[in-house]
């Protein structure tokens, strides 16, 4: 008889081992310390509370906690597995979220939804002219649905409207290279974002080199024109800071 436990284990089981009776306890006592050693185990948001049954297929059954709060009876099998991962409180928060997304919450259609739209597209779509400056980058949004930036960024839009103006309410990324995210995104005027991007774009032209905003001023035109030269119509710098603004006549 094989040792299973400690000495003890095996005084008592070489005991019994005369009868079938012996060979079932030794089993069943076996089993019972096994389904016993997992109880207090958390899996996802499951934790094993209490052993119950076996259930008609034979599938053992256990009682747990799930972290919402309520109490979940279930295999165990499914639970270990990854297959079952809470109560169903996933599942529902998931329903929730996708029902809040499909009503009619008044953004359909709004600059502010255009503006998630806008992100997805410079970040995933490669056949926007912007994508070469995002996604091809690296750029990536991190909110994965218009319900998740509407959630985190709606107020601060709103706020910044009631002060600036919606159409001069545009977002910008504090750090050039990060993602679309809530700790690297803020609402900006259109000449804050052209006067962050001039600060950090310099140009030498002719052995002169000046911020965007000061060549801008240098050859006299707008910021934003010579923004549009540069990064939207892919000038050369000659070509930029040379060509004569055309003036309908």
């Amino acid at each position: 008889m094989l040792c299973l436990w400690d000495d003890h284990s095996f005084i008592i089981s070489h005991w019994l081992v005369d009868n079938y009776t012996g060979i079932y306890f030794v089993i069943w006592y076996y089993l019972l310390m096994k389904q016993s050693s997992i109880i207090g185990k958390t899996f996802n948001q499951l934790t094993f509370i209490k052993f119950l049954k076996r259930d008609y297929q034979g599938h053992l059954l256990y009682k747990f906690h799930c972290d919402c709060g309520d109490t979940y009876i279930g295999r165990k099998s499914g639970v270990i597995s990854g297959n079952t991962k809470s109560c169903g409180c996933r599942l529902i928060n998931k329903a929730r979220l996708r029902g809040l997304a499909s009503k009619t919450h008044g953004l359909s259609g709004t600059r502010f939804q255009q503006i998630y739209y806008g992100i997805q597209r410079r970040c995933y779509d490669i056949n926007s002219q912007k994508y070469l400056r995002y996604g091809k980058r690296g750029i990536k949004c991190e909110w994965k649905s218009f319900v998740e930036f509407w959630q985190v960024m709606y107020k601060s839009y709103l706020e910044h409207s009631e002060r600036f103006g919606e159409k001069s309410t545009f977002i910008e990324r504090i750090n050039n290279d990060g993602n679309y995210s809530k700790e690297n995104c803020r609402w900006a005027t259109m000449k804050e974002q052209l006067r962050n991007t001039s600060r950090n774009h310099w140009i030498t032209y002719q052995g002169k080199t000046l911020c965007l905003q000061d060549w801008a001023k240098e050859i006299g035109i707008s910021i934003k024109s010579l923004t549009s030269r540069i990064n939207q119509y892919r000038w050369s710098i000659k070509k930029a800071l040379t060509t004569p603004i055309r003036h309908s006549s």
